[in-house]
């Protein structure tokens, strides 16, 4: 019991001090084997849509996961803004992840700051955690860069690159 309180501690504090908007470089994580880069593929294919073989055959995809429930609230919502902003950049080859315990939670989010998500098939709500679940998410968003069927690149959003890994994702210049 001692070590869940301080772990829920140590969380509250780490939010607490280090959920702030700074424009700091772009931090990747580190390189991924090709074992990971096939497998975190597959896991996000099967995030998408639950079919793998219905992404596009493009050479590049895209793909930005935002966790809702034990996120970064800063985070969370810096990436709910741009993609709010950006809505119109989700392609095929840009799509965008809502992730939660359950769509109540998503639902009670996007009310409580009065948000309608777009009706578009590039963004994709997974209301069972399974990117959590799975991995692919911790505290922040991530954005994950694919070619070839394989995750080349994979960026945790945190506080301190989150405006210039945002920009990035969208491909902005600036963004206000």
């Amino acid at each position: 019991m001692k070590q869940i309180l301080y772990y829920l501690t140590y969380t509250a504090l780490y939010f607490f001090f280090s959920c702030q908007e700074n424009g700091g470089p772009v931090i990747k994580s580190d390189p991924l084997s090709e074992e990971q880069a096939v497998s975190q593929f597959k896991t996000i294919t099967d995030l998408i849509n639950r079919k793998p073989q219905s992404l596009p055959q493009s050479d590049s995809l895209s793909v930005l996961i935002i966790p809702i429930d034990a996120s970064c609230n800063s985070c969370r919502d810096y990436s709910i803004d741009a993609l709010m902003k950006n809505k119109d950049k989700l392609n095929s080859s840009r799509k965008v992840i809502i992730s939660a315990t359950n769509d109540k939670i998503i639902k009670n989010y996007l009310i409580e700051n009065h948000i309608t998500l777009p009706d578009n098939s590039n963004l994709s709500l997974d209301d069972s955690s399974y990117a959590f679940k799975t991995g692919l998410i911790f505290e922040h968003p991530a954005a994950f860069y694919i070619s070839h069927k394989k995750v080349y690149s994979k960026v945790d959003i945190t506080p301190n690159n989150i405006k210039n890994s945002i920009n990035t994702f969208f491909n902005l210049k600036n963004m206000n």
